[in-house]
């Protein structure tokens, strides 16, 4: 059985050394030094990982390590580059994950600095331009302690041989750091031991405590998730963390403890698919209320601003189709798109989350950066107060939907046992905990005077129209909600929608249209709002505990996950009834049919 083993991993650099950073030191500093939230220099986990690469390619080298378990270690990359479109290019992920290393070292109110010249070589003097002013975490010739962690899953009679291994090559790196030919960040003391082992499956299986449940999860590092791409070589992670996030690293445990969820058949893989693990959002921590906001949950795009107005936020979600909506004395609505002053209802909280982006270099054989592989990411910070240690929070439900009762109460008892190692690009370890179901779940028509009449507005991505939808957008809803709901006479009476097209890797990967095409999916997004006439209740219920299906290729359902993401299983398909009070925010909007009547 495999073992979730977590090891230390310390090392003494001598001052000077050179880890930058993004933030602005201080005036004069061209070089700031690398800090985390509290102040405290680090060494980032990525270098880290790629050093110990790096060392145990040369133990291979020599023969003292093997090539399956430098493989076995750190993975290997995908090898769709270099088979083309029709290779397999699922990577082979490894069983380490590395931390950041900190010094606990409180920023100096008068911090050190060191000049660094380029000498012309052809005259001997100092290059015109070439001066820089580095940051030091410490006084030159101190010596600066580093610790982290990192995570190792492997069978219990494989750990003295790969955490030996480890150490050995975390013992080979000679410097850290940048400038390491001109003496900088030379390494004094490495040193990797194991901290702590226990099975990644708990040996005691309480019950799920029912079918539904709510679950706060926090974070042990920094968060990227869901990354937007911003430029070439710069890339945003979202503050919402979507199941299926939650349950790739899920799978990854399970894989590694043994259980082979991907293969087909596999029971226990059948329930992984069948559950439904929802996206995190963040919650607001307001001490005054027991039952925490979520954040960052949409806007409908139905609301508006008058131009001519104050910024107040009205609703046109109840002005028919064929009518153009008209705020007072004629005011043009503007809608959330268009808004300059980011307003939000106040029941509809931003989260704010500090933001830490750093710089990514890959790590070379001889210790040094390659040359062009260089980026930056945007990740979260998980720290509520990072100095009074204060972790923030995200909830999330999910859901049995019918999987194997002893199967999910498993699978429950490992989140909120050991928790999850490797979610996002930057590996965070996940600890989940019991939660309170958040407010905002009621199931209500519109108003009490339209019974029949009810608001639904995505908050999570969905799958819902054919690739083919042409110019028939509202009667492709019509048909989609009919079926969802399993209602055959339900009347899609008005409807604010906005669309992603989700291509690329994940389309050419996942081939959704068949094996011999390439089509990107056409995604509702978060905020879409549909105005739905019926006898809804009960059926809309339902669906708020199993997420809206996804639209499958071939006119029904899609269930493979190999061949879509964005199943409901995976969080996707999530949406809520009256995110907003749709009908007095409409109160002061009118529709007219002709433009001519407007009164201007």
């Amino acid at each position: 059985m495999t073992h979730r083993h977590e090891l230390t991993l310390s090392v003494t650099l001598r001052s000077p050394f050179i880890l930058p950073g993004l933030d602005v030191a201080g005036l004069g500093i061209d070089t700031p030094a690398l800090r985390d939230e509290a102040g405290q220099p680090l060494i980032p986990a990525d270098q880290v990982k790629g050093l110990l690469r790096a060392a145990m390619v040369s133990l291979v080298t020599v023969g003292a390590a093997k090539r399956e378990e430098l493989d076995a270690l750190f993975g290997r990359a995908s090898p769709d580059a270099a088979g083309g479109v029709t290779a397999s290019n699922a990577p082979e992920r490894g069983c380490l994950i590395t931390a950041d290393l900190v010094a606990g070292l409180s920023p100096s109110t008068d911090p050190h600095s060191i000049t660094r010249i380029k000498i012309d070589e052809a005259t001997g003097a100092v290059q015109h331009g070439a001066l820089q002013v580095v940051e030091l975490a410490a006084p030159v010739g101190t010596d600066v302690l580093f610790t982290g962690t990192a995570i190792l899953r492997c069978p219990p009679q494989r750990l003295e041989r790969l955490a030996g291994l480890l150490a050995r090559a975390w013992a080979l790196v000679p410097a850290i750091g940048g400038a390491k030919s001109a003496g900088f960040g030379r390494v004094i003391k490495a040193a990797v031991t194991v901290a702590t082992s226990a099975p990644l499956w708990p040996a005691v299986v309480a019950d799920a405590e029912g079918d539904s449940l709510w679950l706060e999860v926090s974070f042990d590092r920094r968060l990227l998730v869901d990354a937007e791409r911003l430029s070439d070589n710069v890339w945003r992670g979202s503050t919402i963390v979507p199941g299926s996030a939650i349950k790739g690293a899920l799978a990854r445990a399970l894989e590694m403890a043994g259980q082979q969820p991907e293969v087909a058949g596999s029971p226990l893989g059948q329930v992984l698919s069948t559950i439904r693990i929802g996206h995190a959002f963040p919650v607001k921590d307001d001490p005054e209320k027991r039952n925490k906001t979520l954040c960052d949950l949409p806007l409908p795009q139905s609301l508006v601003q008058l131009e001519q107005g104050d910024g107040t936020i009205l609703d046109a979600l109840l002005v028919p189709p064929a009518h153009i909506p008209i705020g007072r004395n004629g005011a043009v609505p503007a809608y959330v798109g268009d808004w300059k002053n980011r307003a939000r209802p106040d029941h509809l909280p931003p989260s704010a989350i500090p933001t830490l982006p750093r710089i990514h270099t890959r790590i070379g054989e001889d210790y040094t950066a390659a040359d062009g592989d260089l980026y930056v990411d945007i990740g979260l910070s998980p720290w509520q107060d990072a100095n009074a240690k204060k972790r923030r929070h995200w909830r999330l439900r999910v859901d049995r939907n019918g999987a194997d009762p002893d199967w999910f109460a498993r699978i429950i008892a490992l989140l909120r046992g050991t928790g999850l190692d490797g979610v996002g690009t930057t590996g965070a370890s996940a600890q989940f905990r019991n939660a309170a179901p958040p407010p905002g779940l009621d199931i209500r028509p519109v108003s009490t005077q339209d019974g029949d009449l009810w608001a639904v507005t995505l908050v999570t991505s969905a799958l819902m129209l054919p690739g083919n939808v042409g110019d028939i957008v509202h009667a492709a809803y019509q048909e989609f909600w009919r079926q969802a709901l399993e209602q055959p006479g339900l009347i899609l009476r008005n409807l604010f929608v906005r669309h992603r097209l989700a291509g690329g890797y994940i389309g050419m990967r996942r081939r959704h249209y068949g094996p011999s095409v390439y089509r990107p999916f056409l995604l509702t997004e978060p905020g879409s709002v549909f105005l739905l006439q019926g006898e809804l209740g009960a059926a809309l219920e339902r669906r708020l505990g199993t997420g809206l299906p996804a639209r499958g290729a071939n006119g029904g359902w899609a269930t493979d996950w190999r061949a879509c993401p964005f199943l409901p299983e995976n969080g996707f398909g999530d949406f809520r009834l009256n995110l907003v009070d749709h009908a007095a925010l409409g109160q002061d909007m009118h529709g007219i049919a002709r433009v001519e009547d407007m009164d201007v």
